[in-house]
């Protein structure tokens, strides 16, 4: 012990506070010095106001303002059991409680009643542990009644990932209407993934008409709203027909009856059994997460501007990016396609050489196997599947752009060609619809372009279709809704306006004006660099000392004449291919040039990318319904010109399998 300057000495006697409530306790224990009784039923204990109220904000409310209750020797306290009311007793005297599976949830209630906070958080983090499919629906409920909202997200979160097991327990045959909406409802609703996606929404169909049946006479008014919330135009065509003919309930019901129309439909206009424009997007006709599938993507240049053997994937039920394992080769401007649950990745270039070769990952087992290389090494290609066959489209190496198509066959893996294109493609841009081949934009030398020509393979012919309003190579496309999507990159043409562009701009024999300049020296040198405004002596332009004013970005640069390095674009197309145009939609946030994109759950989503000055990492998705982008969960690092693909690999498949690394501490 010290004593201060001002003679003062500050003295703190060790466990005085255990000792007090000690002492309380065995007050407490021979009723000494007790002020009031509480009584709950046929109970009743002489307890001390002061300790309760300082346990308890409810009886500090009590004992503090004047309620008849401030004065009484006996307060009577309902709805509590007995036992819990005893256990709190004990709590507010010693801090300690044992928790039970069987008294967790009248401990709870009475702790939520006198709101003894720590108490109820335990509580609540013990019923959190011992959820199950038995269970969920009642904690949930019983959650909400209280205002525990904690643990009432926590079991809703539960019942939607186990929704199959839920839907077979008692408990979910007397769930209220509005209870059940949610769940419906929610894009979220994770179903066993080892089936198909059509199977899942029966599953959801059959849930319903199991509850409505439970009491038909006061749930029928409810159906058409319950229905509505079903994905019904994703359910099998022979189930919904099946459904509208022998369904009684349906029949009956004239707002059902509209909506299994709409469903067949579109089943209708999915399967070019109907014409006209594709119906409007809703949240009827997008998949679930737990079957949508995810968005792989490979490859590509990385932060140091190599290119990269990188493999991710896209959970969109935990909006992460999850690493797979890296392909045998390294490849940027590499094609990619998911068929039958697998990822292709095709050609491409490693810096070294252009690539023939192809490989494919099978999530299954996270492995990247070869197969049979096509006949042309190539870059910048367009990869698609078009009913079995995969389709490798246009690219170019260090001299060519090609026209050039060939056809792989994974049953012989073999590559065939087919109908050549009507005009050379390099960083084409292809997509899938009514069963066609579209070949958007692409460039030829330093001119970009803005043609697209469509493939029947019916007819192994090409034909051209309208051009898109803005020239475009290296930008990435995906059908959607019916609907093509364009995104990203551009570049320029430099034939024809450029002779104008330095007639106008020459100064003298040995001036230009700076920006005809900097156009002029990325044509000859076919790079991109960052200029400053000193206006050299351009006599000699190849001469390296008339140089000195031009700071080389090797990290952006593509000696190869690449694409995915000129002027990104922010801007997106759609195509009408029964109107034969294009048209302009909401911009992405940023510019993004070699960007990938993939469409997932009724989305459109734009990975990565460069935007002029550095490679990016975030990803954004748009909704064609509102016409809006958001950013979403960034991939591990910024990469320009991947290949990306929807694959059909459900991500709770992928999650479950021990090799993938789904470790949230580790993501982004």
């Amino acid at each position: 012990m010290s004593v201060d300057e001002a003679g003062r000495l500050t003295y703190a006697a060790p466990d005085v506070a255990q000792q007090s409530f000690r002492r309380l306790r065995q007050f407490l224990e021979d009723g000494q010095l007790c002020d009031v009784q509480l009584r709950v039923g046929g109970r009743a204990w002489r307890c001390h106001r002061l300790v309760l109220a300082c346990c308890s904000p409810y009886f500090h409310a009590m004992f503090t303002t004047p309620l008849a209750e401030s004065h009484q020797e006996e307060v009577t306290i309902g709805d509590i059991d007995e036992v819990a009311m005893d256990k709190l007793i004990q709590f507010a005297y010693t801090g300690v409680v044992q928790l039970t599976v069987e008294g967790v949830q009248a401990l709870l209630h009475a702790s939520s009643v006198l709101q003894i906070e720590p108490l109820t958080c335990a509580c609540s983090d013990f019923v959190r542990a011992q959820l199950e499919p038995a269970n969920a629906l009642g904690v949930w409920q019983f959650a909400e009644s209280h205002g525990l909202q904690g643990l009432a997200r926590s079991a809703e979160l539960f019942v939607r990932g186990h929704f199959p097991k839920v839907a077979c327990g008692r408990e979910f045959l007397g769930l209220g209407s509005q209870h059940l909406a949610r769940l419906l409802a929610a894009a979220d609703l994770a179903v066993e993934s080892e089936t198909q996606a059509a199977s899942h929404c029966a599953q959801v169909y059959d849930a319903l008409m199991s509850w409505v049946r439970h009491d038909t006479s006061a749930r029928a008014a409810d159906l058409p709203s319950l229905l509505s919330r079903v994905r019904l135009p994703l359910l099998p065509p022979g189930y919904v027909r099946r459904r509208a003919e022998d369904e009684e309930l349906l029949r009956a019901c004239h707002r059902c009856r509209d909506l299994l129309d709409e469903a067949r439909d579109q089943q209708l206009w999915k399967a070019g059994l109907l014409a006209g424009l594709p119906p409007a997007p809703g949240e009827r006709s997008r998949p679930r997460h737990s079957y949508a599938g995810t968005i792989f993507c490979v490859g590509g240049r990385d932060a140091s501007g190599e290119p990269s053997p990188s493999t991710e994937f896209y959970s969109i039920a935990s909006n992460k990016w999850l690493k797979a394992a890296d392909m045998t080769t390294r490849r940027r401007h590499v094609g990619v396609v998911s068929v039958d649950g697998k990822l292709f990745a095709v050609g491409g270039s490693d810096d070294k050489h252009h690539l023939a070769s192809a490989e494919v990952f099978d999530p299954a087992t996270n492995c990247w196997k070869l197969v049979c290389p096509m006949n042309v090494p190539r870059r910048g290609l367009g990869l698609c599947q078009l009913g079995g066959p995969l389709y490798a489209i246009g690219g170019m190496d260090d001299t060519s752009f090609f026209n050039t198509v060939e056809r792989y066959d994974s049953l012989s893996d073999s590559w065939t060609t087919v109908a050549p294109m009507k005009s050379p493609r390099g960083g084409v841009a292809v997509a899938v619809l009514k069963d066609c081949i579209y070949a958007i934009g692409g460039n030829v030398g330093q001119t970009s372009l803005h043609t697209c020509e469509r493939y029947d393979p019916h007819l192994n012919k090409w034909t051209y279709v309208a051009g898109m309003m803005q020239r475009r190579a290296g930008a990435g496309a995906v059908a959607l809704d019916g609907f093509i999507y364009v995104v990203g990159e551009y570049a320029l043409s430099w034939h024809g306006p450029l002779a104008a562009l330095r007639t106008d701009c020459i100064v003298s024999q040995r001036s230009f004006r700076p920006i005809c300049h900097e156009i002029l020296l990325a044509v000859l040198f076919q790079r991109c660099y960052l200029f400053t405004h000193k206006r050299p002596d351009v006599s000699s332009p190849h001469g390296s000392g008339d140089l000195d004013f031009l700071l080389s970005r090797p990290e952006l640069s593509d000696s190869q004449g690449g694409f995915d390095n000129n002027l990104p674009l922010s801007s997106v197309e759609r195509y009408d291919v029964e109107l034969d145009r294009w048209v302009g939609v909401r911009p992405m946030s940023t510019s993004r040039g070699g960007v990938g994109v993939a469409q997932l759950a009724g989305r459109l989503f734009a990975v990565g990318g460069h935007n002029g000055s550095r490679y990016l990492d975030s990803v954004e998705a748009y909704d064609p319904s509102v016409d809006r982008w958001e950013l979403v969960g960034s991939i591990h690092g910024g990469r320009a010109g991947p290949g990306t693909a929807h694959c059909s690999c459900p991500t709770l498949a992928l999650a479950a399998l021990n090799h993938y690394n789904c470790d949230d501490s580790d993501e982004s």
